[in-house]
């Protein structure tokens, strides 16, 4: 999937969306920040049978808002998107819950 449609996916979910962070330091949670990984990719006999394009995305509130990870993890499951959790940390410094998701 393109950076493109997954933009476009992210934000039906109605909350600001940027691809690895925002130009200004001043969005406030909840946000999305989404970026692609390393492809994996499947070799043989020096050709490239298969590129797979991993996403990162990163869903950042202010409190533990266990209803909207729902509601992202239903946008995934609804556009048939095989996800894992990848991370659920609280950020003491800048006061954000970060919920990590590879898609």
């Amino acid at each position: 999937m393109s950076p493109d449609k997954i933009y476009e996916l992210l934000c039906t979910l109605k909350i600001p969306v940027a691809y690895d962070h925002f130009a200004d330091d001043d969005t406030k949670p909840p946000f999305i920040l989404y970026r692609s990984d390393a492809p994996e990719t499947f070799k043989a006999d020096d050709i490239t049978y298969y590129r797979d394009n991993p996403y990162i995305i990163d869903l950042i509130t202010s409190i533990k808002d266990l209803s909207f990870e729902q509601k992202l993890e239903e946008l995934f499951t609804e556009n048939h998107l095989s996800y894992e959790k990848m991370g659920d940390d609280y950020i003491d410094s800048e006061k954000i819950y970060q919920i990590r998701y590879m898609i």
